[in-house]
């Protein structure tokens, strides 16, 4: 019963972690529950109870018949599959498997199931309908007191709704890459052209103008590049170089950034003078 109590920690997801260990319990207690008697039956039977309507489509299969039948799913496995319980159990799970199942990620899992280990991933499934829908799956193995392989218990999650938010985010991507970042790179070669060799011919004031404007643009493809980075920020992969700046020389650059449009609206900014030692963490230096 040790080796059910544990928890399986998956991706820190504490949902994810609180259903495998009541469906790893219950599998132990569904195989003992004939046995059982008083109130730790009832005790039993409230959390097989609890198993059957968590929302997570839950499986169970015998880990020692050579085919690996199902030997019980939960509601809300039926919900998910379009299959009922008395079509699904003594059979194996592969009837879920279809054209587009990678046989990658199939592979891996009969590997993790002969070694005894625990597996988790992503595979695309197939409902009796012949709809498909994504899959985060979990599976454990349950064990005996004498360490004996009895059971495999299979957490499944739709998780298409994610998926599909992933593309319309990577389309997202591609849009902003292609439709801004291109003709900004064209705008700023041109306002370097300008700031570098028209300069002198310029008077004092449109050369003030077009130093904001080189150092806006560089300020947009900045946000731009952040943008297009949302992938890397999400997985933790994103690394800044994070420095200590001025503080009256970021806000300086501020008040002259957005003086002009000010002035357009009858709106006078003015920087009050601040202590030249102050400093802040700067999170735009230089990324790597």
């Amino acid at each position: 019963m040790s080796e059910l109590r544990r928890i399986l920690y998956v991706e820190d997801d504490p949902d994810i972690q609180t259903v495998t260990k009541m469906a790893l319990e219950a599998a132990f207690l569904l195989l003992r529950s004939q046995t059982q008697f008083g109130t730790m039956a009832q005790q039993n039977m409230q959390l097989v109870t609890a198993v059957s309507a968590m929302s997570h489509g839950i499986e169970i299969v015998d880990a020692r018949s050579p085919d690996l039948p199902i030997t019980y799913v939960n509601a809300a496995f039926e919900r998910l599959t379009g299959y009922s319980a008395d079509e699904v159990v003594g059979h194996n799970c592969r009837f879920l498997q279809g054209p587009g199942t990678d046989p990658a990620t199939m592979a891996a899992i009969r590997l993790a199931m002969a070694q005894g280990v625990d597996f988790s991933g992503e595979i695309l499934n197939y409902r009796k309908d012949g709809t498909f829908f994504w899959n985060d799956l979990r599976i454990s193995p349950v064990r005996e007191a004498d360490d004996e392989l009895s059971s495999w218990v299979g957490i499944i999650t739709d998780v298409t709704e994610r998926k599909e938010m992933d593309r319309i985010k990577s389309e997202f991507i591609s849009i902003v890459s292609h439709e801004l970042r291109t003709p900004l790179t064209a705008i700023r070669g041109s306002l370097g052209l300008m700031a570098g060799a028209m300069a002198k011919e310029l008077p004092d004031k449109a050369n003030s103008l077009l130093r904001i404007a080189c150092q806006n643009s560089e300020r947009l493809a900045m946000l731009i590049n952040d943008m297009l980075d949302i992938d890397k920020i999400a997985s933790g992969q994103m690394r800044f170089d994070i420095r200590e700046e001025a503080l009256s020389s970021l806000i300086l650059q501020a008040v002259e950034s957005n003086r002009p449009y000010a002035e357009k609206l009858g709106v006078a900014i003015v920087a009050a003078p601040i202590d030249a030692e102050l400093t802040v963490a700067d999170l735009q230096g230089d990324r790597t």
